[in-house]
């Protein structure tokens, strides 16, 4: 059995846990739902897995959505030609 003072130590770690999932959770809900890239059938799809999967989906989401995002964002970077600085073809 659990005794009060563990109890106090246990309870400040749990809330800041919690919060912090739960932050996440809602980033990665509005960020569906704000994405342009998506079709409307897309978002509606991943908005639903994020909330009935909770954080499983969440993963999923992040996981499999974020990648084909930085691919159209052109977050990668493109190799430079060291003599003239445009990119190589």
């Amino acid at each position: 059995m659990s005794t009060l003072a563990e109890i106090n130590l246990e309870l400040p770690f749990l809330l800041v846990l919690f919060g912090c999932l739960a932050a996440v959770w809602l980033w990665a809900l509005i960020s569906c739902l704000r994405r342009d890239d998506f079709s409307t059938r897309e978002r509606i799809a991943w908005t639903l897995v994020i909330l009935f999967t909770n954080y499983i989906g969440l993963l999923a989401y992040f996981i499999f959505c974020n990648r084909e995002k930085r691919k159209l964002t052109g977050r990668f970077p493109k190799a430079l030609d060291p003599v003239t600085g445009k990119p190589f073809v």
